[in-house]
């Protein structure tokens, strides 16, 4: 797909999520706390937004700096079917709103992800790669949400499982192979690294967490060539998964802890 037809997508995609949160602001507007969380997540998205229209005026100033783009149009366009079904969820059943939330905002990291290291114009992989850790955040903030009013994300019919949080961290590779963490949850790992890894090949990760040090046997379950592999977890230890756990909760924590404190301080300036 060219770099525009691709902007214009996610240009659709970030005012369509928008309109979603200012719909459920709306319908929360009784509720200070939910009504805060979805102001900011419509806030951000609209930002989201301008930032593909402006990258949309650079691509029609030079389009021959700009290659194809591999871009999945058909699962973003899925996206968009999922928008509509948030929209006909009732106030009463909020776990679910936040849960729904949840898988939307993530299949679209990894989709954001991937693209961004495919990508070769460096404004185009910048620009993605910022709306990338602008959704890394929502997760972990919906995650937050959704485990406070007891919503269910470990038993979903998704690849992914369990919410994911960015993590930076040093990973080393088969003890030798050296790469940077993206993002981590329970069920795998995002790591940069310029190593091929065909897929389905065995690894053993480690990396440290939470005063620790995780060891994990992986599986290859998707590699960008140069760039990039997405590993499944295969075999973790009790201990190992705790820790995993302890880190996703704490910044899930911490995200929801600073959401909080960004509305308070909003509503001190009015």
């Amino acid at each position: 797909m060219d770099a525009l037809k691709a902007l214009e997508l996610i240009e659709q995609v970030e005012t369509s999520l928008g309109d979603m949160y200012g719909e459920l602001r709306r319908l929360f507007a009784d509720d200070k706390e939910m009504s805060g969380l979805f102001a900011q997540l419509e806030a951000e998205e609209a930002n989201h937004a301008n930032m593909a229209t402006m990258q949309k005026r650079i691509v029609r100033a030079k389009p021959a700096d700009f290659k194809d783009v591999d871009f999945n149009f058909s699962d973003l366009r899925s996206v968009l079917d999922h928008v509509a079904v948030v929209r006909t969820i009732p106030r009463n059943r909020l776990a679910e709103i936040l849960v729904q939330c949840y898988l939307i905002e993530s299949s679209m990291v990894e989709q954001y992800v991937v693209l961004a290291l495919r990508e070769s114009n460096a404004e185009m992989a910048q620009l993605i790669e910022m709306l990338s850790h602008g959704f890394r955040d929502h997760l972990t903030a919906l995650a937050g949400q959704a485990k406070a009013h007891g919503g269910d994300l470990t038993n979903l019919d998704v690849v992914r499982s369990h919410p994911r949080v960015s993590f930076s961290g040093k990973v080393t590779i088969n003890q030798g192979i050296y790469a940077k963490g993206v993002d981590i949850s329970e069920s795998g790992i995002f790591l940069l690294t310029t190593r091929t890894f065909p897929e389905n090949e065995r690894v053993t990760v480690s990396f440290p967490i939470m005063n620790s040090v995780v060891t994990a046997s992986s599986t290859v379950r998707y590699s960008v060539p140069n760039a990039g592999i997405g590993l499944s977890f295969t075999e973790l230890s009790d201990d190992n998964r705790s820790l995993i756990r302890q880190y996703v909760d704490s910044c899930m924590e911490k995200q929801v802890e600073e959401m909080r404190k960004k509305q308070a301080a909003g509503k001190g300036d009015q």
